[in-house]
């Protein structure tokens, strides 16, 4: 493997398949994907008040993983796509959630080499943080691990 794959690349790729996401869930599909940073609290990203679907990737600080050997190293990191739902009837909001987080998981799993290289897969590990304020405004962290390689000879 000669790739130099960074943290930032994985992260730019994430943002492009996302927003390209058509939503499979119905009642909300005309509300797409839109990338805003957003501010932090504590680490974790604060989306309350903005627009359905508006998403922030969180990172955590990738650590070296021994899932892969060769020339170079293996490392593996969370990431936590932090995804606004403004709005959304508190009956459908658990639909929509698992609906996006499959949509989520699979344009992460369309990114891995030759796309991104050195990106080996991403795994869902479930929903974080989840948060409904009184105006049935919610944010939720649909959480994967990354694992990718890079040369660091």
């Amino acid at each position: 493997m000669d790739a130099t794959t960074t943290t930032a690349q994985i992260s730019a790729a994430m943002r492009t398949a996302i927003e390209a996401i058509v939503p499979r869930f119905e009642p909300e599909r005309s509300f797409t994907w839109r990338y805003e940073a957003a501010d932090r609290v504590n680490g974790r990203a604060v989306l309350m008040g903005k627009t359905l679907r508006a998403f922030d990737l969180v990172w955590t600080p990738g650590i070296r993983s021994f899932l892969w050997y060769g020339n170079g190293e293996a490392y593996t990191a969370l990431v936590r796509v932090a995804t606004s739902y403004r709005g959304v009837p508190p009956d459908l909001l658990p639909h929509m959630v698992h609906e996006d987080g499959v949509d989520l998981l699979a344009v992460t799993s369309q990114l891995p080499e030759p796309v991104v290289p050195g990106l080996s897969h991403f795994e869902q590990e479930g929903i974080g943080e989840y948060e409904i304020d009184d105006r049935a405004n919610a944010v939720v962290e649909h959480v994967f691990r990354v694992h990718w390689a890079q040369n660091t000879d």
